[in-house]
C-alpha cells in the first residue's frame, strides 16, 4: 500500500543549532535556545501517512486522519494539517469554510496546552494568519518552523503554496533551495519535496529541469500526484498539448484516484482539449467531473472553471451554462469572503466576474484576457510582469480587445 513502507521509518530531524533571538523568533515568541520537545505528530505514523498522502494529492486529511481524531479530539498537528489542507486544497466552498472552524479548534487546545513544541506553536499561529489571508504573516512562520525543522514536510508544503498564491516563484524556489541539503533520500516524504521543487523551478521558467525532477520523483513514488501536476505545467507552458493529452489520457486510471488533485488535474486535461479543439469533451468533463450538483465549489476551483470558460470563449466556444453557473457560485462565495479570505487571483476573478469593479467592458475582457494569457495554467506568477497599471489606465501587450455580447 502507498507510503507504508515509508511510514515505518523514523524522521530524521535536523539539528538545531544554538543562536539568539531573531527578528522572526521575537515576533512569533520563539525563542531559539529552547530545546525542542518530540512532537506527538512525529511519532504518529496515522499522521505521517495522512501529510504524504495529502502532499502527494492522493488523500484528504479530513477523510484519512478522521478515525484518528474521533479517537483522539485533543490532537492538534491532525487539526492544523487538515486546516491548512482544506483552506489551501478545498474541494468545495464548505471546506474552506471549515478550516476557519480549525483555528479556532487548534486555538482552543494550544490554550489548554495541547501543544508538544513550540514548533507545534508556530503551526497554530501560521494557520491563523494563513486561514485569516495575512499570507505573507504565515510565511514567516513556515519560513521560521523551517530554520529549526528542516524535514517538516508540512510547512514546506504550506509555504510553497503560499508564495503560488502570491505568485512568488522565486521564494517558492529558495524555500526548497534552503532546506534541500538537509534532507536526505531515505527522508519520509523525499520524493515530495522533488515534486515541489518541480513546480517551482517550472514557475521560474526552467521547464527542462521541471520536467526531469518531476519524472524522477514518479519513478521514485509512482502514486506522487504532485509531481505530475507539475509535469503537465511544464509540459503546457511548452506548447506541448498533444503531449499532455496523451499523457493526461495515458494514465488516467492512476490520477482519477488522486482525491486531492482529480479535479485540478481534470481541468489541465481540458486546457489541452482546448488547444487540439476537443470543445464537446470539455463540456463534458465540465459538467461530470468538475461541478458537483448542488454544491459551492472552492474558490480555488471557481478560479479553474473561469480558466476554463474564458480559453473556450477565446476559442470561439460559448458555455452559457458555465457562466450561469460561475456567476451563481462565485455570488455564493464573495458572499463569505469576509471570513473566508480569497486569494489575489481569486478576488480578481470573482470581481470581474461579478462586475464588481467599475471597468469598461473592454477593460474587463482586457483583464480576463491577461488572466489567462500572461499567467502559466491559473497561477499568477507572470501576472506582475506581463502587466502594468498606470494613472491612465492598464496596458499590456495583447492588443486591443474585441467587442463580444454574453
Amino acid at each position: 500500500m502507498m507510503f507504508v513502507s515509508a511510514t515505518r521509518r523514523r524522521v530524521r530531524l535536523a539539528g538545531h543549532a544554538s543562536r539568539s533571538l531573531s527578528f522572526f523568533d521575537k515576533m512569533f515568541s520563539y525563542g531559539g535556545n529552547d530545546d525542542v520537545k518530540a512532537s506527538s505528530a512525529g511519532g504518529s505514523s496515522g499522521y505521517q501517512l495522512a501529510l504524504l498522502g495529502y502532499v502527494a494529492g492522493t488523500m484528504f486529511p479530513k477523510d484519512s486522519l478522521k478515525r484518528i481524531l474521533t479517537n483522539d479530539p485533543g490532537f492538534l498537528m491532525g487539526h492544523v494539517l487538515v486546516g491548512a489542507s482544506e483552506y489551501l486544497h478545498p474541494r468545495l466552498h464548505g471546506d474552506s469554510q471549515d478550516a476557519v472552524r480549525r483555528v479556532d479548534t487548534v486555538k482552543a487546545l494550544l490554550v489548554d496546552g495541547s501543544a508538544q513544541s513550540k514548533t507545534e506553536t508556530l503551526h497554530v499561529h501560521a494557520l491563523s494568519a494563513l486561514v485569516g489571508g495575512r499570507y505573507r504573516e504565515a510565511s514567516v512562520a513556515y519560513e521560521t518552523i523551517l530554520r529549526e525543522d528542516a524535514t517538516d514536510l508540512l510547512a514546506v508544503k504550506c509555504a510553497v503554496d503560499i508564495y503560488t498564491l502570491l505568485g512568488d516563484a522565486r521564494n517558492m524556489q529558495d524555500t526548497i533551495s534552503r532546506v534541500l541539503p538537509q534532507w536526505q533520500t531515505n527522508h519520509q516524504g523525499y520524493s515530495h519535496l522533488m515534486s515541489l521543487q518541480a513546480f517551482a523551478v517550472q514557475e521560474r521558467g526552467d521547464f527542462a529541469a521541471a520536467e526531469s525532477l518531476a519524472h524522477r520523483s514518479m519513478s521514485m513514488n509512482n502514486e506522487d500526484g504532485s509531481a505530475f501536476h507539475a509535469l503537465l505545467h511544464a509540459l503546457e507552458s511548452q506548447g506541448k498539448h498533444q503531449d499532455g493529452a496523451s499523457m493526461v489520457q495515458r494514465h488516467r486510471d492512476a490520477w482519477s484516484e488522486y482525491a486531492v488533485l482529480k479535479a485540478h488535474l481534470t481541468v489541465h486535461w481540458m486546457y489541452f482539449l482546448i488547444e487540439t479543439g476537443r470543445f464537446d469533451r470539455v463540456v463534458a468533463l465540465l459538467k461530470n467531473d468538475v461541478l458537483v450538483p448542488d454544491e459551492v465549489l472552492s474558490a480555488n476551483g471557481l478560479v479553474d472553471v473561469t480558466q476554463v470558460y474564458w480559453r473556450l470563449r477565446f476559442a470561439g466556444f460559448d458555455v452559457p451554462f458555465v457562466l450561469e453557473e460561475l456567476d451563481r457560485q462565485w455570488t455564493a462565495v464573495v458572499k463569505d469572503a469576509e471570513t473566508v479570505p480569497l486569494s489575489p487571483l481569486a478576488a480578481l476573478h470573482a470581481h470581474v466576474r461579478l462586475r464588481l469593479v467599475s471597468f469598461r467592458l473592454d477593460i474587463v475582457w482586457l483583464l480576463e484576457r491577461v488572466l489567462v494569457a500572461s499567467t502559466r495554467i491559473g497561477h499568477p506568477a507572470n501576472l506582475g510582469s506581463s502587466v502594468r497599471v498606470r494613472r491612465t489606465g492598464l496596458t499590456c501587450g495583447l492588443g486591443r480587445p474585441r467587442t463580444f455580447h454574453r
